[in-house]
């Protein structure tokens, strides 16, 4: 599937501002209901080389009221994980054993990202497999860090709580 974004780039100060407009039509992840604009959020995000983008996220509601009306959030293809800072790009190149900027001087967050990748990666790669067995969709071979993050949350199997995947 190709995705369809519109992003309106400005610029205040030194941080850059993102507002990205979907042109695809979303089914809710959960009951493959229409979705419905609500409202947008804001989301720093920090890129590789130190700087902050704040990204304008829209927000959905589920259209149908057996999903009691649930709300998501649209996010845009390889650029950011849900709750994480850093962006993908910058997180997949400390998976990577590569030390972008915005983390040289952060060692505690070098080995949180690795840690936090190595207990929830066997999660996803099962969450891929179903999705393949479910869909047919086919996967990159090794699958990219934001294909894994993709698949996972708009399939509704995003792990939200810490305890979920970290060791006793």
């Amino acid at each position: 599937m190709v995705n369809k974004y519109i992003e309106k780039i400005t610029q205040s100060g030194k941080i850059q501002i993102i507002q990205i407009i979907s042109q695809e039509i979303h089914p809710c992840p959960i009951c493959g209901g229409v979705l419905n604009y609500l409202s947008t959020r804001k989301r720093n995000i920090i890129n590789p080389d130190g700087s902050i983008t704040t990204l304008i996220i829209r927000r959905l509601k589920c259209a149908n009221k057996n999903c009691k009306h649930r709300i998501h959030h649209e996010l845009p293809t390889g650029y950011i994980v849900p709750y994480k800072r850093h962006c993908t790009e910058t997180i997949e190149k400390v998976i990577n054993g590569e030390v972008p900027k915005s983390v040289e001087n952060e060692k505690r967050t070098i080995d949180r990202i690795k840690t936090w990748w190595n207990n929830v990666l066997p999660y996803f790669l099962n969450v891929l497999k179903s999705l393949t067995e479910k869909t047919g969709q086919v996967f990159g071979d090794p699958p990219k860090t934001a294909e894994i993050v993709r698949a996972a949350a708009n399939s509704h199997n995003w792990i939200f709580t810490r305890s979920a995947v970290l060791p006793g």
